[in-house]
Order: structure tokens, then sequence, then C-alpha cells
């Protein structure tokens, strides 16, 4: 970017709460420049990059000096218009999708009374213009079309030139509770609140909804925005609509893998994700007390191969490793050794067959029902010396005595060569389910017999 040799002839002051693209776009638009392109291309930038957009870049340092040198207004002054806005930028981290810089979003009241584009209306959490308690707009309600960052936006839309001015109210339901907290506050509340609505998208705000990894992927995958975000931000300040959430999360995925009579797999899967919800009000009994990053595949990520969900029969629930691990009460390697062998259900990766993903929780309950079709019944009482004939399942460090593991033996009773045992209910863990000792050691013993025999001289001649 270099200065132009032909200052513009005017240059207006940004106005408070100003968005800096907006103040850029008035700019241009003040001096005979309707496109954005066209006004750059005179400061020798040939295309739009986007960063110069973004408050508290290099590129737009750069561009603010330029502006500052043709104005002779100094650029500290400039920049402290926009200080705000860079605040907003660098919530948890420095992105611009806490901003929306691609379409802009207006209030058409505003505009028709006051011509510069807000600050408020660029940033991901209004979704309202709370002077009016009207909707902010991303496309024109005559003509259907999304706005476009153009001169023509401050008197009309950029599409059909329909006049704000003659823009009547509509019928929007009351201001919602989200909207009205961020518009009464200001500075430094104003910031806190934005945070913790961006904290709280994170959470599945439908039963069989996902929580998202970042901000890009709620914009672009959340159908109403508006919704997703007051249910954010009423999840972080009401216990019962937290509780609610929690109901429902679990009777849609007790109704999802058919799991009616047995609901402690499900209940071990919540007592993980409990941990997360705990969180919220952990100090304050309102706020989360801490920024939470859940990974891609955690369990409150509903992903269909790694793809947000948008339709609830579709919708599956992935598991994270530790979890699943957990559940099934074996070793992580064990489980991926499960799962490339196709005896355990998973998610294999087509590009990279050495890579596995972790269970969804519908694989869980099958691989459960597989094994427990298989179990034969099993009465515990209160016989320490019948208790201690049988190995608990995952128990390895027993089943290490008979040179065994679990996971071997599940091949064992897949096979048909060793006996699983249950408890007679249904309402029971894998941890519940049992081997025989003494066909643990019989199977232990023909094991030695067969590397005896792979190994003796007469074998090798053979």
């Amino acid at each position: 970017m270099k200065k132009t040799k032909n200052p513009l002839l005017f240059y207006p002051m940004p106005k408070e709460g100003e968005s800096f693209k907006g103040y850029i776009l008035r700019l241009a638009n003040r001096n005979g420049f309707t496109e954005l392109k066209r006004f750059l291309y005179i400061f020798r930038i040939i295309q739009l990059p986007k960063r110069i957009f973004i408050v508290g870049t290099d590129e737009y340092y750069k561009f603010l000096n330029i502006i500052s040198e043709s104005s002779n207004v100094q650029q500290d002054k400039l920049d402290a218009f926009f200080a705000f806005e860079k605040e907003v930028q660098t919530i948890d981290d420095f992105s611009s999708e806490h901003v929306h810089l691609d379409t802009p979003q207006i209030c058409p009241f505003c505009l028709a009374e006051d011509q510069y584009l807000k600050r408020d209306w660029q940033s991901l959490y209004f979704t309202h213009c709370y002077k009016h308690e009207s909707k902010l707009w991303d496309r024109c309600l005559n003509c259907k079309k999304s706005f476009v960052w153009d001169g023509k936006l401050f008197v009309g839309c950029t599409n059909c030139n329909f006049k704000w001015s003659h823009f009547r109210p509509l019928a929007d339901a009351p201001l919602p509770a989200s909207q009205k907290s961020l518009g009464e506050a200001s500075g430094e509340c104003k910031l806190n609140l934005m945070q913790i609505i961006k904290q709280h998208l994170k959470f599945g705000l439908r039963p069989f909804d996902a929580s998202f990894q970042n901000l890009r992927d709620i914009k672009k995958y959340v159908l109403n925005l508006e919704q997703h975000i007051e249910f954010a931000y009423q999840l972080a300040h009401s216990k019962e609509v937290l509780t609610e959430l929690r109901k429902a999360r679990k009777e849609h995925w007790q109704k999802k893998t058919f799991m009616t009579e047995n609901l402690a797999i499900l209940e071990q899967v919540e007592a993980v994700n409990d941990k997360w919800f705990n969180q919220v009000g952990a100090k304050t009994e309102n706020f989360i007390s801490a920024p939470t990053t859940p990974k891609e595949a955690t369990h409150m990520v509903l992903t269909a191969h790694r793809r947000l969900n948008v339709d609830e029969d579709k919708a599956c629930l992935e598991l994270l490793w530790e979890q699943v691990c957990s559940v099934l009460n074996l070793s992580e390697k064990h489980v991926k050794d499960l799962i490339k062998q196709a005896i355990l259900p998973g998610r294999m990766h087509k590009n990279s067959p050495k890579k596995v993903s972790p269970c969804r929780i519908d694989d869980l309950v099958l691989f459960y029902k597989i094994i427990k079709k298989i179990a034969k019944p099993l009465e515990l009482k209160n016989d320490a010396i019948q208790y201690k004939s049988y190995i608990a399942w995952g128990n390895d460090r027993a089943l290490a005595k008979h040179k065994l593991n679990t996971k071997k033996l599940v091949e064992y009773v897949l096979s048909g060569d060793v006996s699983l045992f249950a408890p007679d209910h249904d309402e029971h863990l894998f941890d519940d389910f049992c081997f025989c000792e003494e066909e643990v050691r019989k199977i232990n013993l023909l094991q030695s017999q067969n590397l005896h025999l792979e190994n003796s001289p007469n074998q090798r001649c053979a």
C-alpha cells in the first residue's frame, strides 16, 4: 500500500460507534466512490484484502497510516474511534469471525435517520437494534437479495434501490433478553456479555445439536443465528434452561439409540458430559467460570464424518476416546484394535486405513446388545468363593496372570470358545460382564500348548 499522489477532497471524521469498514465506505462515498474496490485502487490496493478491515492487524495500521497522512489527522486519533471494535475482535482469540465483514448488517430506521454504519450492527452477537427494537437485516425485504458493501447502502438497498425512508416497521416480537442486555451495556460490561454468549455457543443448544469448534462453523451452519445467540444467553443466566437442556438431551439420545431398558451406558456418558455443564455457574451461579475449548470430536460434537448436524434424524453423537475407553473399560489401543478387526463398530479413515475415529453412542449400544445376547445369565450372590471364580470384564490385571486380556477374550467369546456371563437384568454396564476363571485358565493352557508345538523342532521340520 502506497500513499496516493492525489489526496481525497473530503475527509469526514469517524462518528462515535461507527464501524471501521463502515467508515471507509462512507469516506469513499463522500468522495464519489460507491464501490470499495475502486476506492481502494487509488491507494494502490489492487485487490480487496479482508485483513485491512480487521481492526488491530498490521494491514489495518498500514492503511490507517495512509489515511492519516492524506487527511493530516493523527493516526492515534483515528485509531481511538475503533478501539472498542478491536476489543470485540480479540474476545478469547483474535478473529474476524466476531464481526460480519462479508455482508453488512443494518437497521433501516437508523440509516434513514443518520447515514453511517454502526459498530454494533456488524457484531456477531447483535441481532437487533436496541434503539428501534427491530431486527438487523443482511438482505433486502423487498428484493430478498443480500446487501453488499456499496455506497448506495446509506440510502437504500444496494440491489433494488428501495429507500430506507420508505421502510415501515414490522410486527416484531419483543426485544430478546440478550439484545436488551447488550444494548444497555457498554465498555467492559458489554465485552463480558459477548464473551459469555460466545462461550455458551459451544454447547449443543438443541438436544441433537452440535458444539461448534469455531465461530466460522456457527455462522455457516446455524440457520437461525438469532435464536442460537438468545438461547446461549439464556443458558448462561438460567438454571432452569440448563436443566431442561440436559433433560432433553438425555431423552433424545435414549430414544435415538433405543435405550429404553438400559440407561446405564447413557448415564455413564452423560456423567462425563456433566463436568462441562457444571462449569456453567461454577463460581457466580450465573456465568461460566473459565473459557472452554472442546475438541472437534467431543461428546458434545454431534457430527456425521466431522460434518455438523442440521437434521435431527441424521444427528449422531460422537464420543471422546476417553469416554469410549471409560464405558468399555478397555485401553485406547485395545479399542482401536477391536475397531480395526471389525469386532467393535467404529469409523475407519478411508484415506488412512491405520487411523480410526472414536465410536458413537449408537455403536456402543449396538456392541453392548451383541455381547449381552451372547452372555449367559449369572446371579452374583454374597458368596465370596463364587465371586472369586469369575474375572470381571476389563480387569486386565487379573487376566494378566493367565497371559490374557479382555480384548483377546472378546475374540474368544465371539467365536464361542469362551463363555461370557452377565447379570440377569439389562440395567448394567460393561464392567458387570465377567469371565469364568476356570475357562480362562484352560484358554491360557491351550495357548501355551500351541505355542510349544509351533516352537518344537519336529514342528519346524514339518
